[in-house]
């Protein structure tokens, strides 16, 4: 069983059956994630026709996985604010706008989880225009990227595919002097920043839950980059806060 598409890259070697001969016989793969759903699509394009295709089962577009990604973003949001409240003495209702990059089933769980708090205004971005549209259909304010980064204190990134990059961070807007950056999953997955934050001082006091950076913008002006759990799923750190129902699938 894959929980995030961490064998796709092995996918030829795994199914080629000179590999690790009479040690053991693979089955087939279970994946859990839609993000490990398509790394698992792209890998099988790319087999060479030599190499036997393992079977791959995906529960990441099941009845059971839709309930359990609702949960999961209702997760996300309460993990976000009690990290802010017990680290870094703020709350997201602090923020007056919050983005959410990615409107799939767990951006989408965010951001009905902040209107029903009453948390600040949720703007939404994704880069497939039909799920702008359909954000729009639940009466979300859709927005570009560079339009998210002017306004939002508080990001959550919930592509699973480099939402955003350190560049990006170079145009966050003059009015916003600290931008915190939630993730939904692994940060080789999510974000592309670390290997250029590393040139920066981490001033974090508790690195367990945030890491702090400062930064200067294209203008020469500083802005100060937070990253909740340096950039991994910030609910697995507050994993508690709803039980299991977030591992409904595996159950």
């Amino acid at each position: 069983m894959d929980i995030g598409g961490y064998f796709a890259p092995y996918l030829a070697e795994l199914g080629n059956k000179d590999s690790y001969p009479r040690l053991w016989k693979l089955l087939g793969i279970v994946e859990d994630t839609e993000n490990g759903h398509q790394k698992y699509h792209d890998a099988k394009q790319s087999l060479p026709r030599n190499v036997t295709h393992p079977r791959i089962y995906s529960v990441a577009r099941s009845q059971m996985k839709m309930t359990e990604d609702y949960n999961v973003g209702k997760s996300l949001v309460r993990a976000a604010d009690t990290i802010l409240r017990q680290t870094l003495d703020l709350r997201l209702e602090d923020h007056p706008v919050v983005g959410v990059i990615g409107f799939g089933k767990i951006g989408n769980s965010i951001a009905i989880h902040m209107r029903q708090q009453h948390i600040g205004r949720v703007m939404v971005y994704d880069v497939n225009p039909t799920i702008m549209l359909r954000a729009v259909s639940q009466d979300f304010v859709i927005c570009s990227k560079e339009e998210m980064l002017q306004t939002a204190s508080f990001i959550f990134c919930a592509t699973g595919n480099k939402a955003l990059a350190f560049n990006d961070l170079l145009h966050i807007g003059p009015s916003i002097n600290r931008l915190i950056i939630g993730s939904c999953t692994s940060a080789d997955d999510e974000l592309d920043l670390h290997d250029d934050l590393k040139r920066y001082e981490n001033s974090s006091d508790d690195r367990g839950y945030y890491s702090r950076y400062t930064i200067q913008r294209l203008d020469g002006t500083e802005v100060e980059i937070v990253l909740l759990c340096n950039g991994n799923a910030i609910n697995f750190s507050c994993r508690a806060i709803l039980g299991e129902s977030i591992r409904s699938v595996q159950a």
